[in-house]
């Protein structure tokens, strides 16, 4: 479609789109303070070097190695290879948007309106705060909550007063018809009403301040004591934490979360300085609520009420972390005693305690065996097999290879079960390793433990690449280096990526199918790359020595050696057995 873009709209798309969502869908983004970094995608650096900026009214990049700059249009331009034109259009197509020209009419952000009311709303409850005749009932719940003035205004708590009628009596018709889509002003027989009344006022502010829902707390004996604004055009309560734009005005750098329950909870721990409260939105914490907090922070503590409600609610939050983990998150839960919340033992233990609280949070890695052993008697064996049976299948769903591995580790300390039979193993291979006369049994396990330790992690055949330049006549020193030359032949990076080649490859399979037959109890991933490195440099030390009485023999034989030969001669008489390898 030929014609210019309007401005207007370019303006209006860079508003919309999220930076982070927009850049971290393209590279891999680390969360540093308020902010992220990255390796720069347009020069080639180990050590991140571009920083994207996160802040609402500026939100753009900057690359410390190369210069690169701009925002979000601009980066995805340059990344993909676009003209600006096709650019715009990648990016309105992912919003949903028709991309106008010069001889279009240009189409504003359609839930403007609905923004506007909403902010209009949170005004008009603040006022009533301050100036209804019913204020006080209000005011007095908030004295006795604790909450001074200042706490009041920074979360913009306000009052909807008995009557259901504060916003349809004081709306302009376009602001009403916008409150209807908002869905806190609600239509039925043709009578309109609110939905909010006789309630303590929570607006819910995205990442820019603006309102975009509300939560009330009753004042009278209602059924409900909270209530939501329904999800509505602007505002999916998977998307957004309360409080999470109040925190990050008093702090950006974000270095901790904690979520909690409720509203309150948020406030009361913001009255007592522990600023960097947020709540989910909705009955529980799932998959897209996580991804939400992980980008805003990598320390995150979950403080769940300590009743049957609040455990499962820990569970569901526990199980949705499982995929998103990653190596280096802190992950903890935070379990009050039965019959508190964080509002009402904060306000009874005090700031310091509750931090002490916090300190002292279980990691996820024992909350998780805390809730899966929950009724059972580990010194029953059936009980144990109950445990492997609820834990097993939840840690393969473990992102984070280290943390993975090492709660495996931690299910078969718990479980036992082959406790015996790793002592006996261990027993078997401390007799094999006892010097004897046929080197090549020595050298046996050497190789059967480099080719079990990248079975079982396939892309760290680089450490392994020394044995490819080493010539050794045990059997088993051949097996592993034909492993590692047809790992690095087919550039194999993850376990899964070598099964599949295996399944496919007959002549692969039926040379590396038997490779394991010589071990009765595999190791676990930790320890056979333990004793795949201590194979490499026995093996190295082995080669050496081979290599240094070879090029002894030579000189013997025909009195001298060539310059290479002396030289790497020199090298292996004084080289340690892992520089060695690198000859």
């Amino acid at each position: 479609m030929s014609g210019l873009i309007p401005q207007q709209f370019i303006d209006d798309l860079s508003y919309r789109l999220d930076i982070v969502d927009v850049i971290g869908s393209r590279i891999t983004l680390k969360k540093s303070g308020a902010n992220y970094t990255a390796c720069c995608p347009f020069h080639q650096e180990k050590t991140p070097s571009l920083y994207i900026y996160t802040d609402p009214g500026n939100q753009h990049y900057h690359c410390f190695g190369c210069g690169a700059h701009g925002g979000v249009i601009h980066f995805v331009q340059e990344f993909d290879s676009l003209s600006f034109p096709e650019t715009i259009e990648l990016l309105a197509r992912q919003l949903g948007l028709e991309v106008p020209r010069s001889t279009q009419e240009f189409k504003p952000d359609p839930n403007k309106p609905i923004i506007d009311a909403l902010e209009w709303a949170r005004e008009l409850y603040c006022e009533q705060l301050r100036s209804h005749p019913q204020r006080q009932l209000a005011l007095d719940y908030l004295a006795r909550r604790g909450l001074d003035e200042d706490i009041i205004e920074r979360y913009q708590i306000g009052f909807a007063p008995a009557g259901a009628s504060l916003l349809t009596q004081n709306a302009s018709p376009q602001q009403l018809k916008a409150l209807l889509e908002a869905r806190i002003v609600l239509e039925r027989e043709g009578r309109q009403f609110d939905l909010f009344h006789n309630r303590i006022m929570f607006p819910i502010r995205d990442r820019r301040g603006k309102t975009i829902a509300f939560g009330g707390r009753t004042l009278g004996n209602d059924r409900s004591k909270y209530i939501n604004s329904p999800e509505s055009p602007v505002f999916h309560k998977s998307s957004h934490l309360y409080g999470l734009f109040e925190t990050l005005k008093i702090d950006r750098q974000l270095s901790q979360l904690v979520v909690v329950e409720g509203y309150m909870d948020v406030v009361s721990l913001a009255q007592f300085g522990i600023h960097y409260g947020v709540a989910t939105l909705g009955t529980a914490t799932n998959q897209e609520s996580i991804s939400n907090l992980l980008r805003q922070s990598q320390d995150i503590v979950f403080c769940f009420d300590g009743d049957r409600a609040g455990f499962e609610a820990a569970r569901k939050a526990l199980n949705n972390c499982l995929p998103q983990l990653a190596d280096g998150m802190n992950i903890r839960f935070l379990m009050m005693p039965e019959g508190e919340d964080p509002d009402t033992l904060v306000r009874r233990e005090g700031t310091e305690a509750f931090r002490q609280r916090l300190e002292k949070a279980r990691p996820l890695s024992l909350f998780f065996f805390d809730l899966h052993s929950e009724g059972l008697n580990l010194e029953l064996s059936e009980h144990k097999a109950i445990l492997k049976t609820r834990a097993e299948p939840q840690l393969t769903q473990i992102s984070a290879p280290t943390l993975r591995n090492a709660m495996r580790d931690q299910l078969r300390a718990l479980t036992d079960a082959f406790f015996a039979r790793k002592q006996q193993f261990q027993k078997r291979r401390q007799h094999q390793d006892r010097p004897r006369e046929a080197r090549a049994d020595v050298v046996l396990n050497l190789g059967l433990f480099i080719c079990l330790s990248l079975y079982y992690r396939p892309q760290n055949w680089p450490q392994f690449a020394p044995l490819l330049e080493m010539e050794l006549e045990a059997s088993d020193f051949r097996k592993a280096q034909n492993f590692v030359q047809y790992l690095k032949e087919h550039q194999i990076q993850n376990q899964l990526s070598l099964l599949k080649r295996l399944a496919t490859d007959p002549q692969a399979r039926a040379q590396f199918g038997s490779y394991f037959d010589g071990i009765e109890l595999l190791p676990d991933a930790e320890k056979a790359e333990a004793e795949a490195l201590a194979s490499l440099k026995s093996f190295e030390k082995l080669w050496r020595g081979e290599r240094q009485t070879a090029l002894v023999e030579k000189i013997k034989s025909f009195g001298s050696l060539t310059d290479e030969e002396m030289a790497e001669l020199r090298r292996l008489t004084t080289a340690s057995p892992s520089e060695a390898g690198e000859i």
